[in-house]
């Protein structure tokens, strides 16, 4: 009887020092995503003052095509490096509206990169353990009011994208 506890103690033992190191490799694994978010953040920054400087320095002979290309491109190349098993073409559409919507509300194109790697990695089907939702990470009542704000329809349907069209009229 005392033979089988003391074994049951030992394998107790193994099962807790086993869980222990699991702990540890999911909290160095999550450092190692932090850590490489924080550095992809710096890396975006960093870019965006280098690309900041040299548009300034030709800025006057530059159309406002080729701004909006270039901002697109360069955010494309952003997307690219969070994640690359994401298509061209949805990387692509990504940075076009990235740069239409911060363009049209004078916003600089690379926080809401910035914003949207924190929020999601680029995953439009990421929820959060609350329930935010999307590459914004966004609540569904908030996202509602948001929509009604702007008098746009909103159809929180998480499989069709969550499609957001305009009212008529």
């Amino acid at each position: 009887m005392k033979q089988i506890l003391m074994r049951r103690i030992r394998v107790s033992k193994i099962i807790i020092f086993i869980f222990l190191l699991y702990l540890v490799y999911i909290l160095f694994q999550n450092h190692t995503q932090n850590q490489l978010i924080k550095q992809l953040m710096v890396e975006q920054i960093e870019y965006q003052n280098d690309m900041s400087k040299q548009l300034l320095v030709v800025e006057s002979g530059i159309s406002r095509d080729e701004k909006r290309r270039h901002h697109i491109l360069n955010v494309e190349k952003i997307i690219s490096k969070i994640d690359s098993t994401i298509p061209y073409d949805t990387r692509f559409t990504y940075a076009e509206w990235i740069v239409d919507e911060t363009e049209n509300k004078d916003i600089d194109p690379y926080i809401l990169s910035a914003l949207i790697t924190q929020e999601s990695r680029f995953n439009p089907k990421a929820i959060s353990i609350v329930g935010a939702k999307g590459l914004g990470q966004i609540m569904s009542l908030t996202s509602q009011d948001i929509c009604e704000h702007l008098r746009i329809n909103y159809e929180d349907d998480i499989e069709n994208k969550s499609k957001i069209e305009k009212k008529k009229g």
